[in-house]
């Protein structure tokens, strides 16, 4: 009976954690500059977004103007200043609801209405508030410990040398709190527009900041950079079309239109000239409307570099469980059979006549040695009997590992004893019937 040796198999290896990856590490600070440069040009082309900056920041500029006048008129400095902060509040509630609409379709949520925006502009802008004032906290705590210290190197003697020491170390320090203040206030700043809790995204963002600190502030610099550059281009292209403009209005209109674009608020207000005021509102819009195409590029950064580091605290997560439950194979396999050199081998016989339909006669004699065993390739669990029911302990080789070598005699017409197939139901030498006569199939026994 021919054996075959069995292939070995190796066991799958075992999941592990996307955040031990070198190459992972490698590649993220790349993958996160690229995915604030894809916001910023996706902040730059959803419309939605720069109308809603461009209107919101129109308006807002427009008011503060006409409060700013009223205050003037009305030799009120202190209603100037109220004035001024409801105008910062409102331009806040616009910034943070061009967030929201933004944070919206890159998560794929459907667009809000937009008083809906500006009510989650406002709701997000209380938590930033209350996290810039957690922030500050900190610093003040911060600079009051340093203080402390530096009072001691006002000790005679030694306070030279404990300020030598001091001195690098605070600085250091200080550096690293202002950079993480920093970061966290703009990280926090998509999960606000995602309707996340304050809690929620200050633990979120301080784990982030722990586990890639480096390259988020990469992230942040690029984004940064990408800002100012847009902002000085627009900057130096509004002034030289200021610069152009104004020299051709105030040559028309009148020396006041041109102290008004010119930044002389004061002086053009004194003026009273109508044209002088609606000079200032202009310069004050314009203004402002430079503002929204890097607000638009800023925010897009943003909210697309906090949806992917929401991807990468998913993926981690989802290795980590994968970790957890599926633990990672042993490096030395346990001695088998199969280790040991053996090998299973089974022989196919003939099914029960009550699931054939053929009546199983007495074993025939054994064939002569020249008719020799052959081969034949069945599919999986085309030999196997069937196992009863009340069979608890049945033997199964893919349970105990072993490779199985499915070995098939021929079976025999009881008449020629020629070789029939297990299927044929006449002998294809003698055409003797094999539905009441079962063939012999050699090697079984039946008692």
């Amino acid at each position: 009976m021919r054996r075959e040796e069995p292939v070995n198999a190796p066991g799958p290896a075992p999941a592990t954690p996307r955040r031990h990856d070198a190459a992972t590490h490698a590649h993220l600070p790349m993958d996160l500059a690229a995915t604030v440069l894809d916001g910023a040009l996706d902040g730059l082309r959803t419309l939605s977004v720069l109308g809603l900056l461009a209107g919101g920041l129109f308006g807002v500029g427009l008011a503060a103007v006409l409060a700013n006048v009223q205050a003037l008129l009305a030799n009120s400095i202190a209603l100037a200043v109220v004035l001024n902060l409801v105008a910062v509040v409102l331009a806040m509630v616009v910034l943070n609801g061009a967030g929201v609409a933004l944070m919206d379709r890159t998560a794929g949520r459907p667009a809000r209405p937009l008083a809906a925006k500006l009510t989650a502009g406002a709701r997000a802008l209380a938590r930033s508030i209350a996290l810039a004032l957690i922030v500050a906290a900190a610093q003040f705590a911060f600079a009051m410990a340093a203080t402390a210290l530096l009072w001691t190197t006002r000790l005679p003697g030694i306070g030279p040398l404990l300020l030598a020491l001091l001195l690098p170390l605070l600085i250091a320090a200080a550096t690293v709190l202002l950079a993480a203040s920093s970061a966290t206030l703009l990280l926090c700043a998509p999960a606000f527009w995602s309707g996340q809790s304050l809690r929620t995204a200050l633990g979120a963002t301080l784990a982030r900041l722990r586990r890639w600190p480096l390259e988020i502030l990469l992230s942040l610099l690029v984004a940064g950079l990408l800002t100012s550059a847009l902002a000085a281009l627009v900057g130096m292209l509004g002034l030289a079309g200021t610069v152009f403009v104004g020299g051709l209005a105030g040559a028309v209109v009148g020396t006041e239109f041109a102290m008004a674009t010119a930044g002389n608020f004061s002086a053009a207000t004194a003026s009273g000239s109508g044209h002088a005021i609606a000079a200032m509102a202009g310069s004050s819009t314009l203004f402002l409307l430079g503002a929204v195409l890097p607000l638009a590029a800023q925010i897009g950064s943003l909210c697309h570099l906090g949806r992917k580091l929401d991807a990468l605290d998913a993926r981690d997560v989802v290795a980590g469980d994968a970790t957890t439950e599926a633990p990672a194979q042993p490096d030395v396999v346990p001695e088998t059979a199969l280790e040991a050199g053996l090998a299973s081998t089974l022989e196919t016989t003939a099914l029960p006549a009550n699931e054939t339909g053929i009546e199983t006669p007495e074993p025939a004699p054994q064939p002569d040695a020249q008719q020799t065993d052959r081969i034949v390739p069945q599919p999986p669990g085309a030999g196997e009997r069937p196992r009863s029911a009340d069979s608890g302990t049945g033997f199964r080789a893919a349970d105990a590992g072993l490779e199985v070598t499915m070995i098939v005699r021929p079976g025999r017409c009881p008449a020629c004893h020629a070789s029939v197939e297990r299927s044929d139901r006449f002998c294809g030498e003698c055409g003797h019937p094999l539905s009441h006569a079962a063939p012999e199939f050699p090697g079984r026994d039946d008692s």
